[in-house]
């Protein structure tokens, strides 16, 4: 039965990852116009220019969302680190907590996915930032925030045993990633479609990583 809840978290994630194929690729080819900036392409064009009508830039949002973004690289720093200081302390990754093993290859997916569409182009950003046309799909941010703060999320479970200070933590966490979909919607940088792609993805990733635990958890009971 136990197993089974694992498969269940691993069997979501796998579905969210077909879906943003999906999506992907339906943001190649469907509803394709070239009204994005210095007549870019953008997929799914309809829903989009009427989302970028209504969230036109505003500096407030996107500040506020540049600031949770450097507050996740710091978290996201600090599990790095807590992996390096296991790994030099022990003397291999064999000893490294396992939970802190797969959150840095979720870690890892996460930056591998950010390249690549880096790299990869999809979209462009709706408006003119000043500078070079910059890639923005998918959100960035929103992945980001969404993977550090929805494993935080799961790693309060796993690692915190005050039941208040698990639950505050875990409020947290839903609160930065609901306030970072909300605020970088309204900042007017990404089309709609970028936004729902990083949600996709972070959720995807999360997802995994729940699943992974439970497995630990699962191992370490039958281990008792």
């Amino acid at each position: 039965m136990k197993k089974d809840k694992i498969n269940v978290y691993l069997k979501a994630s796998m579905i969210f990852s077909i879906v943003f194929v999906l999506f992907l690729i339906g943001t190649l080819v469907i509803d394709v116009t070239n009204n994005g900036v210095d007549n870019t392409n953008i997929g799914f064009s309809t829903i989009n220019l009427y989302f970028k009508d209504i969230f036109v830039y505003n500096h407030f949002f996107y500040m506020f969302t540049q600031i949770l973004g450097y507050l996740s690289i710091f978290i996201f720093l600090f599990f790095v680190g807590v992996g390096m200081y296991q790994l030099i302390k022990y003397k291999g990754i064999q000893k490294v907590d396992k939970d802190i093993v797969d959150l840095g290859f979720i870690y890892i997916t996460l930056f591998l996915i950010y390249v690549l569409f880096e790299l990869i182009c999809i979209n462009y950003r709706p408006i003119d930032m000043g500078t070079n046309l910059e890639a923005s799909f998918p959100s960035s941010h929103t992945m980001l925030v969404i993977v550090v703060f929805g494993t935080l999320f799961v790693e309060a479970d796993y690692r915190i045993k005050n039941k208040n200070i698990r639950l505050l933590s875990k409020l947290f966490s839903l609160l930065v990633i609901i306030i970072m979909i909300t605020f970088r919607l309204l900042s007017g940088v990404h089309w709609f479609t970028d936004i729902i792609a990083g949600i996709i993805i972070g959720v995807s990733l999360v997802l995994l990583f729940k699943g992974l635990t439970n497995n630990i958890k699962i191992a370490q009971e039958l281990s008792e």
